[in-house]
């Protein structure tokens, strides 16, 4: 949806300097401003892939790993890396809400499990809900203009936090829009 990398690099514009932070991109678009930062380009055509780099950065001490766009095969190292220590972590996915966020990270997950290793859905779900906390979720709706045309702008429409998984479903908590203000 709409925004993703904006939202990402504004949030990451508030890190604290003092902080160690590995950044792992496709495509140079992080505006990542803080000193101690080591900042890994994937170019999968050499075999540097997203998931290599997210193995790599585990073996560094960084305080926060930040992947500029989970999209599969990555998706199950990084959530290790999540729930390894690198507290605070960002990465940003397509997806049409907030619970929709979890259900396509589930998903990756499912389709990055290593070779031979099997997860039931609610095992998944409780892996996941324990390495996120937060989604932020952007949308570029179309609102028609005084001339008749059609423009997009982008915002943040949700803002939930993560409080587990109950009978199969994720349990979120939205800060925003706040309950019955919708």
């Amino acid at each position: 949806s709409g925004g993703k990398t904006t939202l990402a690099n504004a949030i990451l514009m508030r890190l604290p300097a003092h902080e160690r932070i590995g950044l792992i991109e496709d495509a140079r678009e992080m505006a990542l401003q803080v000193e101690h930062k080591n900042c890994y380009l994937a170019s999968p055509q050499t075999g540097l892939t997203a998931k290599v780099l997210v193995k790599q950065a585990m073996r560094e001490r960084y305080d926060r790993l930040i992947l500029s766009e989970t999209r599969g095969d990555d998706t199950f190292d990084l959530l290790r890396a999540l729930s390894s220590g690198h507290n605070g972590s960002v990465t940003t996915l397509h997806a049409s809400s907030a619970m929709g966020a979890l259900s396509t990270l589930e998903l990756l997950f499912q389709m990055s499990l290593p070779p031979g290793v099997q997860m039931s859905p609610a095992a998944a779900q409780g892996y996941i809900t324990s390495c996120i906390n937060l989604i932020v979720f952007c949308s570029r709706p179309y609102e028609r203009q005084p001339d008749g045309t059609e423009k997009s702008s982008r915002r943040v429409s949700e803002v939930a936090i993560v409080k587990g998984v109950k009978d199969g479903a994720y349990q979120l908590e939205y800060i925003f829009p706040k309950p019955g203000h919708e």
